[in-house]
C-alpha cells in the first residue's frame, strides 16, 4: 500500500509479542526505496510463537490492523539431542 498517512505520529505501528506474554515489542517499520514496501529489524530474545500486529491507515481514512504469527526456532546447537 503507497497511500500510508501518519497516524499516531508515525506511519506505521508494528506490536511484537510471545505467545505467553513474556516479550512484547513497540516498533515503527519505515519506508525503503520500493513503493508500499517498509522495512524493520527486530530481535527475537528466544525460540517461540510471536503473535504481530501491524496497524496502519491509509489515505482514505479507515485504520487496519493485521494480524500475523512467527514462530523462531531454537538455533541449530540448542535443539541437538545429546
Amino acid at each position: 500500500m503507497t497511500d500510508v498517512v501518519v497516524s499516531h505520529e508515525q506511519e506505521m505501528h508494528l506490536i511484537v509479542m510471545r505467545q505467553d506474554l513474556q516479550v512484547f515489542q513497540h516498533v515503527h517499520p519505515t519506508r525503503t526505496s520500493n513503493p508500499g514496501e517498509y522495512q524493520v529489524e527486530l530481535t527475537f530474545p528466544g525460540p517461540g510463537t510471536y503473535v504481530l500486529y501491524d496497524e496502519f491507515a491509509p489515505s482514505i481514512g479507515l485504520d487496519i490492523l493485521q494480524r500475523d504469527e512467527l514462530v523462531v526456532a531454537a538455533p541449530e546447537d540448542e535443539r541437538r539431542a545429546f
